[in-house]
């Protein structure tokens, strides 16, 4: 779609029978999507036309995109690099992963379904360094800020963790589970608990500058955006945005469930209810 007008310029139907889960990532010319039948796809990112498939297991997380390729990982435990013409350039048997996985540098950020973090060689596939998380919680995406990966989990608690140790710096504990992907500047990052509670806390310490209620359940993390304010959406789709001091601005009513994140894409904040509208924000 274009982002100024929301016009339909391609489209690509396999014909799932169950669909995608996650994101399709855009990597050098072609877009990678997986499947959760399964199947991977190589498209071209101008027309969406195929132009090769790929097998992997049942896979609920996106794809990562790479200078090398896109990283996939599945529900059967495998993950693979696969390059812009469908070849494997390697497999590996790390446990099964549902969550997106995260670049650090030319390594790759990886949480399993057994709470176990790896931090992996791009190039290789290479294990560098793994540790085991609190493992009787789940876990959300990693997210990476410089030197630091922060992520979070069903219990509230939020974690800062060296990027290249896998080491702690600090944990905190909020008020209820956490929703999503934790948002990161270089001084603070936005935490979303599922009871409606934008946390607010400084990325040094962990420490809570603000907490914000916005009213309504909450699936998924907040989106930044450049002006180190970000967006909230409800399950009801109700958007709120708030400034970097988390002082509200402005909100939004979009009628109807959403499922998906919000997402920051040539200057406006792009809004996809779970019926299937687009709605395009300025921000």
């Amino acid at each position: 779609m274009e982002a100024a007008t929301g016009d339909e310029v391609a489209r690509f139907d396999p014909g799932l029978i169950d669909g995608f889960a996650g994101s399709a990532v855009l990597c050098g010319n072609v877009v990678f999507a997986v499947a959760l039948d399964g199947k991977g796809y190589v498209l071209d990112a101008a027309t969406l036309k195929p132009s090769a498939v790929f097998d992997t297991g049942p896979t609920r997380a996106s794809p990562l995109a790479t200078s090398r390729g896109a990283l996939v990982a599945d529900e059967s435990g495998t993950v693979r690099l696969v390059d812009e013409q469908g070849k494997v350039v390697w497999k590996k048997q790390i446990g099964r992963v549902k969550c997106d996985p995260a670049a650090a540098g030319e390594r790759a950020l990886l949480v399993t379904c057994d709470a176990e973090m790896l931090l992996m060689d791009i190039a290789t596939g290479d294990v560098v360094k793994r540790r085991q998380l609190k493992n009787e919680l789940m876990w959300g995406p990693p997210t990476v800020r410089g030197s630091r990966v922060f992520l979070a989990n069903e219990g509230g608690e939020v974690v800062c963790i060296d990027a290249a140790s896998l080491d702690d710096a600090w944990t905190q504990r909020l008020d209820g589970p956490v929703r999503g992907r934790v948002c990161a500047s270089d001084f603070r990052i936005v935490a979303c608990t599922a009871n409606g509670a934008i946390h607010m806390l400084d990325a040094e310490t962990g420490a809570v500058l603000s907490r914000t209620l916005v009213g309504g359940k909450i699936d998924d993390g907040a989106c930044d955006l450049p002006d180190g304010g970000f967006i909230v959406v409800t399950k009801k789709g109700n958007v709120t945005r708030l400034d970097p001091k988390a002082q509200i601005v402005w909100k939004f009513d979009a009628g109807e469930d959403v499922s998906a994140p919000p997402r920051l894409l040539a200057g406006a904040v792009i809004i996809v209810t779970r019926k299937g509208i687009a709605i395009s924000l300025a921000p």
